[in-house]
């Protein structure tokens, strides 16, 4: 009987410390564009405002810039990349794009270390970390030379940490007219700055869809006039003239998430189509009744009409 040997010279090493490695940030490739693909100032997005998925825009003054999805200057992994473009400064004094954690207890105490490429064609983008006791910005930042470079950044989370953010932008230097790009940002535990790890689309868009969930295609902005993945559903009557109809939602939200309502045949906000026998309304004003973690409930009290056609977004942000 032949018997089969161990050679430990062939046993692949490349991947054995990262095989079991997860990114503690969501949508650190910037694959994710539910609420659109590309957003001007100064109309939006405000400071505080979300672009891609999971990834909010923080800065002071009144900047005009762009950000969107990019698909030609993108890193080695995936398909897109953050792309700002800053046209005029406005007074501003930092700029940066963040993304909150939500489950910041859990990193109390512990050492992080975050990561991410970058491309510049001015010097001054760096990285940051915030605990909410104190933040700590990185020491290195991008040297403006118009290639990716890796930027990291290490801290220990105080053991009263009452929340995080990481922050990509300038942070330690006034912001510049300038185009920047970011692209596989990765956050994980140790002192090590840790290669990206792509996490699986499906597991990586339910953990976007907890924040914010949307029926139209991924690819279809909101407020786009399209039958397209529309809500289709029988309404109740609950008095004389309230039709009232719900929902359940993908994935359980954060919390109670603010709903809006669009018109499957122009995209107007705040209505919903509805039809009994004989009509179809296509603006019968729509508004929530109850909004809770894992589903919604709409009425309409102009007339008795007992199918809704509409498309919605729910949106529980930190």
């Amino acid at each position: 009987m032949a018997l089969t040997t161990f050679d430990p010279t062939q046993t692949p090493t490349a991947s054995i410390g990262y095989q079991n490695i997860q990114n503690i940030l969501i949508n650190g490739g910037f694959e994710f564009w539910q609420r659109g693909t590309t957003f001007s100032s100064p109309a939006t997005p405000a400071t505080g405002a979300y672009t891609t998925d999971r990834w909010m825009m923080g800065y002071d003054g009144a900047p005009t810039f762009t950000v969107s999805r990019e698909a030609s200057v993108i890193d080695s992994v995936g398909t897109y990349a953050l792309k700002v473009q800053i046209t005029a400064v406005g007074g501003s004094t930092g700029f940066n794009i963040r993304q909150k954690l939500e489950d910041f207890s859990a990193l109390r105490g512990k050492t992080l270390t975050f990561s991410a490429r970058v491309r510049s064609n001015v010097a001054g983008v760096t990285l940051g970390l915030n605990d909410g006791v104190s933040p700590t910005y990185g020491s290195v930042a991008h040297t403006g030379g118009g290639a990716y470079e890796t930027l990291t950044i290490t801290k220990t989370f105080d053991s009263n940490a009452s929340n995080f953010i990481a922050y990509i932008g300038f942070l330690t230097v006034a912001p510049a007219i300038c185009t920047f790009y970011c692209d596989s940002a990765m956050l994980s535990f140790g002192s090590t700055a840790i290669p990206f790890v792509p996490t699986n689309s499906q597991v990586e868009l339910a953990q976007c869809q907890r924040y914010y969930e949307k029926t139209y295609d991924l690819a279809t902005p909101p407020g786009t006039a399209t039958v397209t993945g529309y809500m289709r559903i029988v309404a109740g009557q609950i008095n004389t003239t309230i039709m009232e109809t719900g929902a359940s939602f993908k994935v359980r939200k954060y919390a109670a998430p603010t709903m809006t309502f669009y018109r499957s045949d122009n995209g107007a906000s705040g209505a919903c189509v509805w039809r009994n026998t004989s009509a179809i309304e296509s603006g019968r004003a729509t508004v929530v009744g109850v909004s809770q973690p894992m589903a919604f409930s709409c009425s309409q009290s102009s007339a008795v009409e007992y199918l809704c056609y509409a498309h919605w977004t729910a949106e529980s942000e930190l």
